[in-house]
Parts: C-alpha cells; structure tokens; sequence
C-alpha cells in the first residue's frame, strides 16, 4: 500500500499523484510542495532570520529574550472522551515557564475525568513538570524553530509566484 510523501499516513483509494509522489489529499500536497522548497532555503537566510528572533523582544510578554519556540502539554478527559496534545508558542523562557505551569494545573483539573485520563494526565504533568523546571540551554535552539522559519521563508517564495519573463530592454 503507497503511504503519503508528506505525512507518511496510508493511502487506501486514490490519492493526489505529483512528480511521482503520492500524497494523501490536496492539503498534504500543498504542505509537501512548501516542505519541498523549504528544504532548499540557503542556511545564512535561516541563520540571519533565526539570530533576529532569538536577539527581540518577547512576543508575548515585550520582555528581553533570548526568544524560541516554548512547548507545554495538556490533557482534557470527559469519561469516555480524552484528548491530549501538545501546544507550542513563540515566547521567551520566562512566559515558557508559565506556560508549562499552567499545563501541570490545567491536567490536574481536566485530565483525571476519564479512562485514558488516569493513564495519560501523570505522563502530561511530568513533561510539563520536568520543561518547566530544567535550567534551560539558552545558547540552544529549538530544531522546530529552525523549521518554523524556513517554511515561513518558503510560503514568502510561493506567495511571490514564479519569476515572469524578462522584458527586453532598449
């Protein structure tokens, strides 16, 4: 069975054909044509981009930085309906921080309610627990940032359009 170029899920019927590649549907297609051209992205561009980032001001709270991408987790349980994820911002360590606090009380309210939840929210709020408390690398940063980036710069390339003919000059 072909599995899909972008998000690796399995094709059952059809699928959208490009370039040789199978994609589950258009929107998959189209996250694979910018993933395509983010990957081509020149590494001082990302770099130039990423040190403008880190360098600003918190997006969130206006404060100094160093700024990157801030992961927390939650879970949301309702007896037979659990649902939990993970939510990322852009932010600095500080509001990452309350973030993840927040996350740890929002799992001990909202994760024990259901079957999955009393399996999942301990895990949830160890994770938040753990990213809240370790003393970041703020010399490091994210992978998911560097790639965050690159694909803003690669939508930016698709936006503009392909390049028109030259005009001939006189």
């Amino acid at each position: 069975m072909p599995s899909c170029a972008y998000c690796h899920g399995v094709i059952l019927f059809g699928g959208v054909k490009q370039d040789g590649l199978t994609f589950c549907n258009a929107n998959c297609q189209a996250a694979g044509e910018v993933m395509s051209i983010a990957s081509e992205v020149p590494p001082t561009l990302v770099a130039e981009r990423l040190l403008a980032i880190r360098r600003g001001l918190c997006p969130k709270c206006g404060g100094p930085g160093p700024v990157d991408l801030q992961i927390s987790h939650v879970i949301t349980s309702l007896l037979v309906v659990t649902s939990w994820g993970t939510r990322i911002e852009l932010a600095c360590n500080r509001c990452g921080v309350k973030k993840k606090i927040w996350g740890i009380l929002h799992c001990m309210l909202m994760g024990w309610w259901g079957v999955w939840g009393l399996i999942m929210t301990p895990i949830q709020i160890m994770r938040n627990f753990f990213g809240a408390f370790r003393k970041p690398d703020l010399a490091v940063t994210t992978p998911q940032l560097e790639q965050m980036i690159r694909v803003e710069i690669a939508q930016q390339v698709m936006a503009q359009g392909p390049p028109g003919p030259a005009t001939p000059t006189r």
